[in-house]
């Protein structure tokens, strides 16, 4: 195996972020890189699931729940405290927003809404009426930010939803 390989593996960031080594394929590492990298690789999963853990604990401590949708705005994961405060099942997974709530706002707001959405958008504060068996209606505020793959395709949403029922209850 050429020098360039070798210092390819033993670098501190070996792997392209894009999706696999830079320049060589594992097959042609030496059982030396391959230990090192599968090393490199163990640590970096340690690190992704204890960034994974802090996140989720935070999430848990906010007000805020947090959600995923695909790329035609269907509901892809609910987190759990997403159904524990707000009442939103798992039966909510493979529906859009509109279809789950469509009296949750005007047509005209469901119209904006799934402009910005549509164009792939960031959108922050959506404001609807959710009904839910066993909770009630209920007020939630909604943000979210697209998420594209590396090669610039849209693959959904990702967000958070907040229940701001306390807040319009004063409004009244």
């Amino acid at each position: 195996m050429s020098a360039r390989k070798t210092k390819l593996v033993e670098a501190e960031h070996p792997i392209n972020p894009v999706g696999g080594l830079a320049d060589a394929t594992v097959s042609q590492l030496s059982d030396d890189a391959k230990t090192r990298l599968i090393l490199q690789l163990r640590e970096r999963i340690g690190q992704l699931e204890a960034s994974d853990v802090r996140l989720r604990s935070v999430l848990d401590l906010s007000h805020d729940s947090y959600w995923e949708q695909d790329e035609q705005h269907r509901f892809t994961f609910l987190s759990e405290a997403l159904e524990r405060r707000v009442g939103a099942p798992q039966s909510f997974l493979g529906k859009t927003r509109w279809e789950l709530h469509p009296t949750g706002a005007t047509p005209e707001q469901w119209a904006a809404h799934r402009a910005v959405i549509d164009a792939h958008l960031p959108f922050r504060d959506f404001e609807y009426l959710v009904t839910s068996q066993g909770f009630g209606a209920f007020h939630v505020s909604v943000s979210g930010d697209p998420v594209f793959s590396h090669d610039g395709s849209f693959k959904g949403y990702r967000g958070v939803v907040s229940d701001i029922s306390p807040i319009k209850q004063q409004e009244l």
